[in-house]
């Protein structure tokens, strides 16, 4: 028994070992912790370096010093050459009047030249000086890859170490969202812009893609193909005068031509505001942020939600926990029910990103006629609780009314993906989703938040439908079985292959998905879906993705001719 322990351990121990690149593969938007020394040029000369998921707070680790130039108003703090700034929140685990000659660790917030902001000041013992953030820009010199971070040039050693591969490990977003630790999806990442002042940033996207769809009515003798062309374009401004307010102001306009074998051509454009917000950092001294306006609610595998909401949201962050509470609506740009509905919103999570667990509580009433509400009570597990195991587990219960039917149902969705075969990885999954044949006794439907998105990655560099691109249902009065296998081409370039077979829980004649047909209402099997899906994030702040669909259909079906789609998407992020 001993011995298999020790073999058990060993086999523990190795699957923590860092896999390591050469620096040359470190791009603007990792987040690096560095190691190392200062040298006299100003150049932070690195001995070690790792890249990580991206932290709360940028990292200073050293000696600090002081500066009696005239220029630089009086004594000035420094460290590593960073200017630092103090407020009335900084949290000191030292002795603060004796700071100089002493060596520390400052956790804080990048306000741009001249503004370290120091959010906890400790006691360091001696080692190496070290350096944690964003990295800002790349660029390659005779002496190898060199890196800014802050407002200091950092010379990487030449080859980099990280836990995950790289391709996995998301990029900094330079957006105000992660104030308060907020996770932002590769939708909302944006480039570093354009510094208008001290306290104004200018960023954006910009988008084209094209789709063609292809027998989504499973009638080849009915014309209905259509092919999109889409462009889009996202206008930031982010806006940060002190430690403690903020705000993001965003316009987004899209424009679409269609060619429809039924309508024939047609062009449509809109202008609408994005995310426009104000938040405000603890302004009742209890560590909280208070957000106002339209955001983004988001979590990993968008089952739960991924919106736009007009919100009131209070977010308490502690190391060991976070809780979110909140009242949206939304007041323009969206459907009927949502123009209709007030939501709210409680979700307490262990506040880990690579181990996540989470509860919440979700309630919707809408103004409609009849009068509906419902409360989704759920959780949700996602992340790498076993080595080389990458586990997800989302469930659900639903109760409600609609009018005086009783709304009741419940779902789940779970599943891993391997990553322990050199470069390819296997998943396998399966969805559930309660339905009812017999409504008139009460609806036992299951029905996700409405809030939801279904997109997320298994193991490439790209999201997508994880439900099926073409078909792309809701969780409602169906089973999913999916089996993906990805190959990693290139340290950011991926390929998934995803099939799901689709099969009603009860036979009715409603499916919420992207088909034009309905079932029949007598046989439950809806058919199978197969997926293609290649992403390349090689190029910096370029987003690349085709996507190619087939469906054949089942029984459930009157008309079972075959579906196709095909998508290509190019992102831009300045």
């Amino acid at each position: 028994m001993m011995e298999i322990g020790a073999v058990v351990f060993s086999l523990a121990l190795a699957s923590v070992t860092l896999a390591t690149s050469s620096s040359s593969a470190v791009t603007e938007g990792h987040w690096l912790e560095v190691r190392g020394n200062r040298s006299s040029n100003g150049v932070f000369v690195a001995e070690k370096a790792e890249v990580l998921l991206p932290q709360s707070y940028d990292v200073l680790i050293g000696t600090i010093t002081k500066s009696e130039d005239p220029d630089h108003r009086g004594e000035e703090l420094f460290l590593l050459g960073e200017p630092l700034e103090f407020s009335r929140d900084t949290r000191f685990r030292v002795d603060e009047e004796r700071l100089v000659g002493n060596r520390v660790k400052v956790e804080g917030f990048d306000r741009g030249p001249g503004r370290f902001l120091a959010e906890k000041v400790s006691a360091r013992g001696a080692g190496r000086d070290r350096v944690g953030g964003r990295v800002e820009e790349v660029r390659h010199t005779e002496d190898g890859t060199e890196v800014r971070i802050l407002h200091m040039w950092v010379r990487l050693p030449p080859v980099v170490e990280h836990e995950l591969p790289l391709a996995d490990i998301p990029l900094a977003s330079s957006s105000l969202s992660a104030a308060a630790g907020e996770r932002v999806d590769e939708d909302d990442l944006f480039g570093r812009g354009i510094a208008l002042s001290r306290s104004l940033r200018f960023t954006g996207q910009l988008e084209l893609e094209t789709t063609r769809e292809g027998n989504f009515n499973l009638d080849v003798e009915s014309a209905e193909d259509r092919t999109d062309y889409d462009g889009s374009a996202r206008l930031r401004f982010e806006w940060s005068p002190d430690d403690r307010w903020g705000g993001v102001f965003e316009i987004r306009t899209a424009g679409r031509y269609r060619k429809d074998e039924e309508d024939g051509t047609s062009t449509v454009g809109t202008t609408r505001f994005g995310q426009t917000w104000l938040y405000a950092r603890d302004p009742w001294n209890l560590g909280t942020y208070l957000y106002v306006g339209r955001q983004d609610f988001d979590e990993a595998r968008e089952w739960v939600f991924d919106k736009n909401l007009d919100a009131i949201r209070l977010v308490a962050l502690r190391e060991s926990w976070r809780f979110d509470l909140s009242v949206s609506t939304t007041l323009s740009d969206g459907g009927p029910r949502d123009l209709a509905s007030t939501n709210w919103i409680a979700y307490l999570s262990n506040n880990d990103r690579k181990r996540h667990l989470g509860g919440y509580v979700i309630r919707r009433d809408f103004n409609l006629e009849p009068l509906e509400h419902t409360t989704h009570f759920g959780v949700s597990l996602d992340g790498e609780w076993l080595p080389a195991l990458d586990s997800w587990l989302d469930a659900a219960i639903l109760r409600g009314h609609n009018g005086l039917v009783a709304m009741e149902g419940w779902g789940f969705d779970f599943g891993s993906t391997w990553s322990a075969v050199g470069p390819l990885a296997l998943t396998a999954g399966y969805a559930f989703g309660s339905g009812d044949d017999s409504p008139e006794n009460g609806d036992r439907t299951f029905r996700q938040t409405g809030f939801q998105d279904n997109s997320a990655k298994f193991a490439g560099v790209t999201s997508f439908r994880y439900y099926g691109e073409l078909v792309d249902p809701e969780l409602a009065n169906l089973r999913i079985l999916t089996l993906g296998l990805g190959a990693r081409l290139a340290e950011r370039t991926s390929l998934d292959f995803v099939y799901h077979r689709f099969e009603q829980d009860k036979a009715t004649a409603t499916l919420i998905s992207e088909l034009d047909r309905r079932p029949n209402g007598i046989d439950r099997r809806l058919g199978w879906e197969a997926d293609l899906i290649l992403g390349s994030r090689s190029l910096p702040s370029w987003d690349i993705e085709v996507v190619g669909g087939f469906f054949r259909p089942g029984p459930a079906f009157r008309h079972r001719d075959d579906a196709f789609l095909a998508r290509l998407q190019i992102r831009y992020r300045f």
